[in-house]
């Protein structure tokens, strides 16, 4: 199964048309600056607006952090006693629980938001505010109430001609409607997001609709369409300080060139993605582009191939999967742990089928008798090592209740006996 690390790391991205990202290197300069900032500061007004902008340079970087600047802003807003003032730090404490992805603090501080916004008509507020909690209902799975506060939030933007915000409004509500299943409704509001982020000149709003129009053309098989999209926001992501982003979009791209059977182009992008990752130490990305990778190279194979050169691909597809098990071992992602095991197995069953074809010619399994006989000649003795993979892979996907990954182990184990 390809993997696609794209809601992993665009949670931030993909659901609100704002975003800051600072270089690394640039995050103790502007933090020290802001701390001389609010030593000097006299105004609660001021001292609230130093402590939101130290928020967000934390955000992303130290969660503890940024929630503790965020807590303080809140408390400073609440000695202040102006509504706006608080209806914002409410806002932007529940924003920093969503990048916590703690969706159900984030709700609650959302929602307090909303309705103190609500209650003075801070229209722009209300719109922001309606977004957010729309956003988190849809992180739980709450879908109708996701929809109910984002057609809110639309409502009151096209209203008062928020159009920062009604782009946003129909891009989650494009989310959402593609989660029910109505793909034709998330185009549509994708196209309408793009052309008010067109109108905008909002770099990041054209490269997440691009980006979401692409896994649509992608999940309808229109590769070219697909690649098109997201070729738009390759150029976009490519040139921001933070790489991650353009990483996400070359392994979505390497996703469509495989399910393409285009896998030297491919492999081309899963390579660059997995150099981004690593340099950017974000594990959860090299894990994918490592199994990715491995299983390109399972498809390799050829028949005009050699013995030799089919072994050679098996053994690359071999070393990725390892990789990337021990990588999601660190994680402790149990599922894509149950995963690596059963690509592990898969492989050596191949690798060991790939000499026995060598020995025996590829006609060795038309008959019992000649199945008997492979099962005499030692390489047979491999098949007990995918068999303890298989195991592995199928005990953890038990302790998940995961049926879909146990009816597929119980058919690859019933493949090794019947060998």
């Amino acid at each position: 199964m390809i993997q696609s690390v794209y809601m992993v790391f665009t949670r931030r991205l993909s659901y609100f048309f704002f975003f800051l990202f600072a270089a690394v290197c640039n995050l103790a300069a502007n933090t020290d600056s802001l701390k001389i900032e609010l030593t000097k500061a006299t105004s609660k007004e001021v001292i609230f607006s130093i402590l939101i902008k130290m928020s967000d340079e934390y955000t992303g970087k130290s969660s503890d952090t940024s929630l503790m600047y965020a807590n303080k802003a809140l408390d400073i807003a609440n000695n202040i006693k102006d509504k706006k003032t608080i209806g914002k730090a409410l806002y932007n404490v529940g924003y920093i629980y969503n990048s916590m992805y703690d969706d159900q603090h984030a709700l609650e501080f959302f929602r307090k938001s909303f309705l103190l916004r609500k209650q003075i008509g801070d229209k722009e507020g209300i719109s922001e505010s309606s977004n957010a909690v729309g956003n988190s209902f849809y992180f739980l799975g709450q879908l109708d109430s996701a929809e109910f506060y984002l057609n809110y939030a639309l409502g009151v933007s096209k209203e008062y001609k928020i159009e920062k915000e009604e782009a946003a409004a129909l891009f989650n509500l494009g989310n959402v409607v593609k989660q029910q299943g109505k793909v034709d409704n998330a185009l549509e509001y994708y196209l309408k997001a793009l052309k008010i982020s067109n109108k905008l000149d909002d770099l990041n709003g054209i490269a997440k609709c691009h980006n979401n129009i692409g896994l649509i053309y992608f999940g309808w098989d229109k590769y070219d369409s697909a690649i098109r999209h997201y070729k738009i926001t390759y150029e976009i992501r490519k040139n921001e300080t933070e790489k991650k982003g353009a990483a996400i979009i070359l392994n979505n791209m390497g996703n469509v060139y495989w399910r393409w059977s285009k896998y030297d182009q491919a492999i081309v992008c899963y390579q660059k993605a997995l150099e981004i990752f690593e340099k950017n130490d974000y594990k959860r990305g090299v894990a994918s582009c490592q199994n990715n990778i491995g299983l390109i190279y399972e498809n390799l194979v050829k028949g005009d191939n050699s013995i030799n050169e089919n072994d050679a691909n098996f053994r690359k597809a071999l070393e990725f999967h390892g990789k990337a098990l021990i990588v999601n071992t660190i994680l402790g992602d149990e599922l894509q742990i149950a995963r690596g095991y059963n690509n592990i197995g898969n492989v050596i069953i191949k690798i060991v089928e790939n000499k026995i074809n060598g020995k025996y010619t590829s006609s060795w399994k038309q008959t019992a008798e000649s199945r008997a006989k492979i099962k005499a000649d030692t390489l047979s003795r491999a098949f007990d090592r995918a068999l303890l993979y298989y195991k592995k892979s199928s005990e953890i996907m038990r302790r998940l209740s995961n049926k879909e990954g146990i009816a597929s182990i119980l058919n690859n184990i019933g493949r090794v006996y019947f060998l």
